[in-house]
């Protein structure tokens, strides 16, 4: 029975210290990736609910493409990573058409238009051309990966990997969808 009381106060002081924990863990999280922080730097761009929706669900396929090419390349499946890059992150993937221009499209009727062509009339110009940057890299990467089915050398399609993900890296470091 006397440990039952000492099993107790252990509890609540591990209880009471949970709440004190979580919130100094939330304030350094937020500190450190400066999460809606005025401070942030990012250029905040705003789209509409449903479009917002689609295009992070957008930005999380290319993240899982990208992981699958890179399993690809480990593998030594050089022409799988080709496919997945094509299909999913290259200039001819649907994602492509929201950033294939520099200029700020003209506004249409959204009955006239697919979802990419109305996403891109809510991109910043700088947001479209980092996006455009990052589907030309894998367009590349593409390449050298079907260089690498022939050659057996993986260098040049890592460092053309490389390069679609510095393009993540820059266009998320320079913006924040909001939410």
């Amino acid at each position: 029975m006397s440990v039952q009381p000492a099993a107790l106060a252990l509890s609540a002081l591990l209880l009471g210290a949970v709440p004190a924990f979580a919130q100094d863990h939330s304030m350094h999280e937020h500190a450190a990736h400066n999460v809606d922080s005025p401070a942030d730097g990012r250029v905040s761009v705003d789209f509409p609910g449903p479009m917002r929706d689609h295009f992070l669900g957008k930005m999380r396929n290319h993240l899982t493409a990208v992981s699958d090419a890179m399993g690809a390349i480990a593998a030594g499946e050089y022409e799988r990573a080709a496919l997945i890059a094509d299909e999913h992150l290259g200039m001819q993937s649907p994602g492509a058409q929201a950033c294939t221009t520099n200029e700020q499209p003209a506004r249409s009727s959204p009955a006239s238009m697919d979802m990419e062509q109305m996403m891109s009339q809510f991109m910043p110009p700088a947001m479209r051309t980092a996006g455009l940057a990052m589907h030309q890299a894998a367009s590349q990467f593409s390449s050298e990966a079907r260089a690498a089915a022939q050659s057996h050398d993986a260098g040049k399609a890592l460092a053309a990997l490389s390069k679609v993900t510095q393009q993540c890296v820059a266009c998320h470091a320079g913006f924040r969808v909001q939410r």
